[in-house]
């Protein structure tokens, strides 16, 4: 019995039960779109949705083509893109109706949140042993400030062995399109420095970084072991994904911002739609892939935490 206790401890402190996270953003609600939900209901448990949802200002219709595709007890954490606030005067009202259709999902499947979780705006909460903290930072009416104080404190005070950030906007160089500066470098710093995965939408192509020990200045960690495929997670160290490629227009790249030095991996509008897919099956290490509507793996890399 003795030995089957400390059997038991050894095996509870390195492996968990293993769960598979989709990330993606900027969906829309065509039919590479449902053909993208549906592969995401049958490959993965849970759902990190970047932003941009519908693209038609219509929060009943997104609530029912996620019903449609991957049910109504789908675990989808979400946050705010630029187009769930409309082009006009009621802009507010249009994002508290995707709001409270959203709490009334989340509400159905009982996530594990904080307290001060503002459903789509500012979130944290728990999926098994991964923090996923979400926050509508660069997006109208919200303040940037706000939120890097509340990230901040949400990440220092963490226990969790994962944890991921995710928002919709990102900067001009972490993105292979036309996007400008819309968020600043403070909160990819930030999620950096607590060893915090970064997963934004915005751009719609699919582009990774090598692991980065300082964002502001583009610095690449271990620069002479550029492996495409192996990450590293850890107290200053982190990597970005942008995953966009959900369905809506998806794009090629634009101003030579594909060919920057700390690309590990990139995909565009050709062999999209697809999702990133990561498999967690232990504390220290998992595996991930980007598979496209038509099955096909494009991406594939495992994450090394050192936050253990």
């Amino acid at each position: 019995m003795f030995l089957f206790k400390i059997y038991f401890i050894i095996i509870n402190s390195v492996f968990i039960c293993p769960y598979r996270i989709a990330i993606v953003g900027d969906v829309g609600l065509n039919v590479d779109a449902r053909k993208n939900l549906l592969l995401i209901k049958k490959e993965a448990d849970v759902l990190i949705h970047n932003g941009d949802f519908d693209y038609i200002s219509n929060p009943k219709r997104w609530n029912q083509f996620l019903d449609e595709t991957v049910g109504k007890k789908f675990p989808i954490y979400a946050v705010l893109g630029n187009h769930e606030l409309g082009n006009n005067e009621d802009d507010q009202k249009l994002a508290l109706k995707y709001i409270q259709y959203h709490k009334k999902r989340m509400n159905i499947i009982q996530l594990h949140c904080s307290k001060d979780t503002i459903y789509l705006v500012k979130s944290n909460c728990m999926y098994k042993n991964v923090q996923i903290i979400q926050v509508a930072i660069g997006i109208r009416f919200f303040e940037k400030i706000i939120f890097l104080r509340w990230i901040e404190n949400a990440l220092k005070t963490s226990k969790s062995q994962w944890k991921i950030c995710s928002f919709h906007k990102t900067q001009r160089l972490y993105q292979t399109g036309d996007k400008t500066d819309e968020v600043g470098y403070q909160i990819f710093d930030l999620c950096r420095k607590y060893g915090a995965i970064i997963t934004t939408g915005h751009e719609h192509a699919y582009s990774r970084t090598f692991t980065m020990s300082n964002f502001a200045r583009q610095k690449i960690y271990n620069n002479n072991d550029k492996r495409k495929n192996v990450a590293y997670v850890g107290s200053g160290l982190s990597f970005d994904i942008v995953s966009g490629l959900g369905g809506q227009n998806m794009r090629n790249p634009k101003n030579g911002f594909e060919k920057n030095p700390w690309w590990a991996s990139k995909i565009f509008s050709s062999d999209g739609p697809g999702s990133l897919f990561c498999n967690f099956t232990s504390k220290h290490k998992a595996s991930c892939y980007f598979k496209n509507i038509d099955n096909k793996i494009l991406d594939k890399f495992v994450i090394i935490n050192k936050n253990i």
